[in-house]
């Protein structure tokens, strides 16, 4: 059994921070109609040179009376010169119906959700992008 010592940050300890990004995209049109994805993707540890990389999810805004669920993983870190960096992404939103289903909540109806009935017409789109450089380092010294 090892004995109770107190957990200290050592000062030389190379631990890469954790940090997040912003995502921003507009899906490709389909159905005459396009979408905008917007969030933070999760955070992870890493820095410019590590080839981490991190998840990201979330729904679309809702356009033609609908919206899409969204997940993916970005690419690795992509170094920038002043040492900070972004990642890549490329991937399809989740199927939704082209012509949505009405559907009653008590006496108000809501649309726009995500399902996945077969044989019904559906759709998807394709988006792509890069992320914003690293946000939420800690500072210097920390």
């Amino acid at each position: 059994m090892l004995p109770n010592a107190p957990c200290v940050k050592l000062p030389d300890a190379r631990l890469a921070p954790p940090h997040t990004h912003y995502l921003y995209a507009v899906t490709s049109t389909q159905e005459g109609h396009c979408h905008q994805l917007e969030t933070f993707v999760y955070a992870a540890n890493g820095n410019a040179y590590d080839s981490h990389s991190h998840y990201f999810q979330g729904i679309t805004e809702k356009a033609a009376g609908h919206w899409h669920r969204f997940y993916d993983q970005t690419g690795p870190a992509i170094p920038l010169p002043d040492g900070s960096h972004y990642h890549t992404f490329s991937d399809v939103t989740y199927y939704n119906y082209t012509r949505p289903v009405q559907v009653l909540v008590g006496a108000e109806p809501l649309e726009g959700g995500v399902y996945y009935q077969e044989g019904r017409e559906r759709h998807r789109h394709f988006y792509s992008g890069a992320t914003s450089v690293n946000l939420g380092d800690p500072p210097p010294g920390w």
